[in-house]
């Protein structure tokens, strides 16, 4: 319910942009329409609206996300996640349900090298579902894995969405990086708890898995090739966040660097690119990233009007008019951000919830870099969570099966794994801070004098 206090100019505008975005007309127009309404509502003109666009994109920052987009896409064509997949599973695939645990692991990884939770699930699945069916696991198990754990794109560096609440919440962008990695880390350990208690359910014994099962702790000449193998695809990291934490390079320099590295990975290590792979590549690049900036654009000029309007103040009001228990607030800011990621795109919650949550954040003395760790969770949760869900789509598409039949492996992680961690990271600040103040310093995370 809007607060009266707003006005009806700027409560006619949000309704009508959430009427339009009903209608499944595209979010940037639902944007830049509203934001139109209340302003000729309001009386305040429109001359100011191509110049706070323009401004709200013009940051050298926002290049670092076209960058690792395409980084992230030559690294999914460049043949790196099968060697993974196959080092992994000569490490843990023999344990019990060892190919899921293989495939939860493997996304921990990939999510390092693409940055986005659907190029992760884009590129695991067609490898993991049909070899997993084959050792005895159900399909909807198999596919449900693979989609709980893509949300590790969103959680390990470097990520998309990070990359932008630190533009639209002026953070630094090396210390949000590593902000959720403990929380990743820990997501991935309950996920193979989980895998190994509850696999059984889904998955009966094959010829295939008795022999598998035969191989543990045998360190064999295949191993030691894949191994091999994989040394460019996990130095890939290493030199990305190696470099912006050594003060080598800055986080957009490094995206330009991670472009180069999977551009030579990919032609002339595993040798997987060629000409049509990496003109299709660059161009869902391109369009990803115009997509984004028009989102970025249209949001930032919608949330402006907003803010303009006391928007955010009437929030702060509303909710410590409520309560005033940063704990019982939180609650309602993870239950409002879940809520949003069951409807809406990462991108668009990002843009329209940041601007109006951070004095919130900031009124009830939580750091921001902690508030980023918690936002990106939750939309990361968001985008496994029905009837949105926009994971389990692609692997419903690829698997071949209907959603409702993943929903249930998928609810199971998340229920036991992801809730349970995004309680923690929420109520526990040290799991998203240490890590920031040990390799950024305590006055970019906002903890110093």
């Amino acid at each position: 319910m809007i607060d009266p206090t707003i006005g009806w100019e700027v409560a006619f505008g949000l309704a009508l942009f959430f009427i339009l975005l009903l209608t499944g007309l595209e979010v940037l127009w639902c944007f830049i329409v509203s934001g139109l309404v209340m302003l000729l509502l309001l009386g305040w003109g429109i001359s100011d609206m191509p110049r706070v666009i323009y401004y709200g994109i013009d940051k050298e920052t926002l290049m670092a996300v076209a960058y690792f987009i395409l980084a992230g896409g030559l690294m999914a064509e460049g043949g790196i996640a099968d060697k993974l997949v196959m080092w992994v599973h000569d490490i843990i695939g023999w344990v019990r349900g060892g190919l899921a645990a293989v495939a939860i692991v493997t996304s921990l990884f990939f999510g390092a090298l693409t940055g986005s939770c659907l190029t992760s699930t884009a590129a695991l699945a067609p490898l993991m579902v049909g070899r997993m069916e084959k050792y005895g696991y159900d399909r909807a198990y198999s596919t449900g894995v693979i989609c709980a754990s893509g949300f590790m794109g969103h959680l390990i560096p470097p990520s998309i969405p990070l990359l932008l609440y630190g533009i639209l919440a002026n953070q630094s962008i090396a210390a949000l990086f590593v902000s959720t990695i403990i929380p990743g880390i820990i997501v991935t350990a309950l996920y193979l708890i989980i895998n190994f208690f509850f696999c059984s359910r889904w998955m009966k014994p094959t010829k295939e898995t008795d022999e598998s099962s035969k191989r543990g702790g045998v360190w064999s000449k295949q191993t030691a090739k894949h191994t091999r193998d994989c040394i460019p695809a996990l130095l890939f990291p290493v030199i990305v966040l190696g470099g912006i934490y050594g003060g080598v390079f800055t986080p957009t320099e490094a995206a330009a660097v991670a472009c180069a590295y999977g551009l030579v990975i990919g032609l002339f290590v595993y040798r997987r690119l060629n000409l049509k792979s990496l003109c299709s590549t660059t161009y869902e690049a391109a369009a990803t990233t115009g997509m984004i900036l028009m989102l970025v654009g249209g949001g930032i000029f919608f949330s402006r009007v907003l803010l303009r309007a006391g928007v955010a103040e009437v929030v702060i009001g509303f909710v410590l008019g409520i309560s005033e228990n940063p704990i019982l607030i939180l609650v309602g800011i993870n239950i409002l951000l879940l809520v949003l990621g069951m409807f809406m795109d990462t991108t668009c919650i990002l843009i329209i919830t940041v601007p109006l949550l951070l004095p919130l954040f900031s009124a009830i003395g939580v750091n921001l870099v902690h508030a980023g760790a918690v936002i990106v969770m939750n939309l990361g949760i968001g985008t496994i969570t029905p009837p949105f869900a926009a994971t389990i789509f692609i692997g419903a598409r690829v698997s071949n099966l209907p959603v409702y039949e993943i929903v249930k492996p998928v609810s199971l992680f998340l229920v036991l794994g992801a809730l349970p961690i995004l309680i923690l990271t929420t109520y526990v600040p040290q799991l998203s801070l240490w890590l920031p103040t040990l390799l950024c310093g305590p006055e970019i995370v906002g903890l110093g004098p």
